[in-house]
């Protein structure tokens, strides 16, 4: 690539010439004209204010491109000049000196008003090799001055390797941590952006995470908040709620056409599909193995399994075979891991058998296809009703958003591995524990049953746990809110209320 004319740049910045282009944008128009206006919380943590490269890694397909654009347009709202502004995207980016000659094609060609700060996107930067060290060479180089740079990449480990070569990104980061993970909707977004009713009542009762953590520990107390109380008067629309979230997890454009048309179109699941294999398999890796490999996680989803066991009745010979490709979605932010709890060490057993979850149910519907075809819409609606199977999409979803409550309590590490506060739990007579909790004050154990009834007898894994380590436990359950003696019972919907 040589160097850019500003009409070259000016394709992905029609701002610059007619600055209500930015409200025409496709992205933008779909958003302004859906029932689903999500606008991640993510977006309004970030300090614009500072020179400063920020990194937002997350999945595709998720929405991270239309809330790029949104910000842009809310800048401009806000009085920055239209070429202030450049946003690229880096899918037709060849390598990293293409990348530092772009950047520079637009600090040295296009007018800006210079009393203001200027703010570069770069989006999907993953898809660039070395990306960090053109980025690095400009900063170096003093280019970045009264600069915000925000670089978005769907893989959590190119982007990582990259992030860690620039400055300023090691161990403890006091005042702001610059690397983000950008996820689907979690369930209190997702009701909040449904439903304005749920919304009010949220901003109300649980307006700050200093809130949300202290009622959330309450629990751990055996006593139920009235907050929680006050929110269980909308039980009926949470929980209908919560039943799509099932099915269109925290997707924007699945949510939409569930909300328009009761369904979502095959060529979502496919473009879903095509995002995930597609990243992978860019990687050299085989898709008939991944196929296999996707068909075994499924059939041991939430529970434990060995590399070995991952690969058992498949083509492939080797189980470290098996484990790079679990590897590879994890890198893409689709599956994550869960490891047994050593209690007497407090650290997780990575040596033994591991749960894997999925990272959204959209997900799940979308490789479930992939694997099993049929209709899925109507496969997955059929899960969902099914009392065994949705309990384990419940189990997923409920992994996942205590991933982000495990780093609302960590949150200054600068990159943070789950698997390092997130457990699961076994005694000596193999009762177990769905999750551990690790928190700087101790051990927080949640049990998930999701259905009507639950008995003692259910819960033997929790209560042995508890007569180990002294406290109260948290179960979650489809409909129950009660306190029992050891523990109090929440339904999922208002437990993920509170992450």
């Amino acid at each position: 690539m040589t160097t850019m004319s500003p009409a070259e740049l000016l394709k992905f910045n029609p701002w610059w010439e007619d600055p209500e282009a930015i409200h025409k944008l496709d992205r933008i128009s779909f958003w302004k004209n859906s029932p689903v206006k999500w606008q991640s919380r993510l977006m309004y943590t970030l300090d614009l204010s500072k020179d400063i490269v920020y990194t937002i890694r997350g999945p595709r397909q998720i929405g991270k491109t239309t809330q790029i654009q949104l910000l842009i347009e809310r800048l401009m709202e806000s009085g920055v000049p239209p070429r202030n502004i450049f946003y690229w995207s880096c899918d037709i980016i060849d390598n990293k000196k293409d990348l530092s000659e772009l950047i520079l094609s637009y600090i040295k060609n296009v007018p800006k008003t210079e009393e203001i700060r200027r703010f570069i996107f770069l989006d999907e930067v993953t898809s660039v090799r070395d990306w960090q060290e053109g980025i690095k060479h400009l900063a170096d180089g003093g280019l970045f001055k009264k600069t915000t740079v925000i670089a978005t990449g769907s893989s959590s480990m190119d982007i990582r390797r990259g992030a860690e070569r620039l400055p300023g990104r090691k161990g403890h980061v006091k005042e702001e941590i610059p690397d983000r993970i950008f996820l689907s909707m979690k369930f209190s977004e997702y009701a909040e952006t449904l439903d304005p009713k749920i919304k009010r009542k949220i901003r109300k009762l649980l307006i700050s995470s200093r809130r949300r953590r202290k009622i959330l520990l309450t629990l751990f107390e055996g006593k139920i908040p009235d907050e929680i109380k006050e929110l269980a008067l909308n039980s009926n629309e949470l929980s209908n709620l919560f039943e799509m979230y099932l099915l269109t997890g925290g997707i924007p454009k699945a949510v939409h056409y569930l909300k328009e048309e009761n369904s979502i179109p095959t060529s979502l699941y496919n473009d879903q599909i095509n995002a995930i294999v597609g990243g992978i398999c860019k990687g050299n890796l085989n898709e008939s193995y991944l196929r296999q490999v996707l068909r075994r996680v499924i059939k041991t989803n939430t529970t434990p399994v060995s590399w070995r066991d991952l690969v058992k009745d498949t083509d492939i010979s080797h189980h470290t075979t098996g484990q790079n490709y679990v590897t590879a979605l994890k890198d893409v932010f689709v599956l994550s891991y869960c490891y047994r709890l050593n209690l007497s060490s407090g650290f997780a057993k990575f040596s033994g058998d591991k749960k894997l979850f999925f990272c959204d149910p959209f997900f799940f519907h979308s490789l479930n296809y992939l694997i099993n075809a049929g209709d899925p819409f109507k496969n997955s609606e059929d899960i969902v009703t099914n009392p065994v199977e949705v309990s384990k999409v419940v189990e997923n979803v409920i992994y996942n958003h205590l991933v982000r409550m495990a780093f609302c309590f960590f949150h200054t590490i600068q990159f943070f591995e789950p698997e390092n506060f997130l457990f699961f739990w076994k005694d000596k007579k193999n009762r177990e524990i769905d999750f551990i909790v690790k928190t700087e004050k101790g051990f927080l154990p949640f049990e998930v049953k999701y259905r009507n009834e639950i008995k003692k007898s259910d819960l033997y894994g929790l209560l042995s746990f508890l007569r180990i380590r002294k406290g109260k436990g948290v179960v979650i359950s489809k409909n129950t809110l009660e306190e029992r003696d050891s523990y109090v019972i929440i339904p999922a919907y208002l437990f993920l209320l509170l992450i």
